[in-house]
């Protein structure tokens, strides 16, 4: 089957981000924006916009984000996608896009969607890159079919009520976009972050089993100063996985919710001195090891790589050990994108070094070999294991 993408957003105030926004998303077959209430002059901007763009649709609705108690990014998504289906027809070989005003999409991107999309598919992740060089993957694609709506009122995520089996969820090896906002002024920020701290704490009340307004919580509160409140939070999200009291209804096979949670929660508190990280170990490495938090190589790495800063190269090298053993057989239909990120070779030079620092020398020099680690490293642990060799 041939294949036609139509992007769709939402956009509130996005004065600064519009007209690049609009050049960069020309080549999908369809583009439909809904406006939320924009009072900076981005509605002038869209209507104009729309002689030049006869794929583009356009329409308009008000909501007031100072209104907690019925505002909701969820459901502003949900009408566009739907004002979406009615502009397009709905048939099954459109690719439905969603993407804000400021995510910038790459250069081909909407042609590498096409490639990469196989018949059947019914979610596609591509790579997300931020203006500081980190990168990640998002659920940005879906199909026509398969039930698809946005859940939450903030922090909104994409949902279906079943769960897809693997092989219709793919990720595209070339497409990908910057995530960037023009509007990087601190009161804005600052403004944005406090609206987003009520509308999660509002969405929590309402999803009390569940993680995901949590996790947000945790961050959200921590970032405007209420380190009490988010260590709150974190404990909350513990107590939950501990008496496997959480809910979640995710649209693929695998979950990393909780590990994401829990790196985020060492990367808060620990390196901040706010919790004690004996007590956080203790907590993590039962949940690994119980199975309750599904492995992933490149969080396990990612947990060794913090520990090893900190200057606990032992407990580095536990971690970077166990991503070392990740399952390979893991029915993760993302594994080939995690695998490309860190291969087997990295961990085993990662071990090296950790091994190194505890004083055996012998093994660190084991692993740096099964590394291929630069000639230079391989003389150091040669010489430092000496005889023992």
């Amino acid at each position: 089957m041939t294949y036609r993408t139509c992007v769709y957003t939402i956009c509130c105030n996005e004065i600064l981000n519009i007209e690049k926004w609009v050049e960069s998303v020309g080549e999908s077959d369809f583009t439909v924006v809904l406006d939320t209430g924009s009072t900076d002059g981005s509605r002038e901007i869209l209507r104009n916009l729309l002689s030049a763009h006869p794929n583009m649709f356009y329409s308009e609705r008000d909501y007031s984000i100072h209104d907690i108690e019925s505002f909701s990014f969820a459901d502003m998504r949900n009408r566009c996608l739907e004002f979406a289906r009615q502009m397009t027809g709905d048939p099954d070989d459109i690719i439905y896009i969603s993407l804000d005003m400021d995510e910038f999409p790459n250069e081909g991107f909407f042609q590498m969607v096409k490639k990469d999309w196989k018949d059947g598919t019914d979610l596609m992740f591509v790579e997300s890159h931020s203006e500081w060089g980190d990168s990640c993957l998002r659920d940005k694609c879906h199909s026509s079919h398969g039930g698809w709506y946005w859940k939450y009122r903030v922090h909104e995520q994409l949902f279906r009520d079943d769960r897809i089996p693997s092989d219709f969820v793919q990720y595209s090896s070339t497409a990908s976009f910057l995530h960037r906002s023009l509007n990087t002024s601190s009161d804005f920020l600052s403004q944005k972050r406090e609206k987003y701290y009520l509308l999660n704490r509002k969405q929590h009340e309402e999803h009390l089993q569940e993680i995901v307004p949590l996790r947000y919580l945790v961050s959200d509160a921590f970032g405007l100063g209420k380190y009490e409140e988010s260590e709150g939070y974190w404990n909350d999200i513990f107590s939950l996985v501990r008496e496997n009291r959480w809910e979640y209804t995710k649209r693929t096979p695998d979950d990393t919710w909780a590990e994401t949670i829990i790196f985020e929660a060492y990367q808060h508190f620990i390196r901040k001195d706010i919790l004690n990280s004996g007590n956080l170990l203790n907590e993590v490495s039962s949940m690994v090891t119980s199975g309750r938090i599904p492995e992933s190589r490149e969080f396990l790495v990612l947990w060794g790589d913090w520990f090893f800063e900190d200057d606990k190269k032992g407990l580095a090298y536990e971690f970077y050990l166990a991503a070392l053993r990740f399952k390979e057989n893991s029915t993760y239909r993302l594994q080939d994108w995690m695998e490309s990120r860190i291969g087997k070779e990295e961990i085993h030079r990662k071990i090296a070094l950790s091994l190194y620092h505890t004083g055996d020398y012998v093994s660190a020099l084991a692993h740096a070999e099964r590394g291929n680690d630069s000639e230079d490293n391989l003389s150091i642990y040669r010489e430092m294991a000496g005889g023992d060799v």
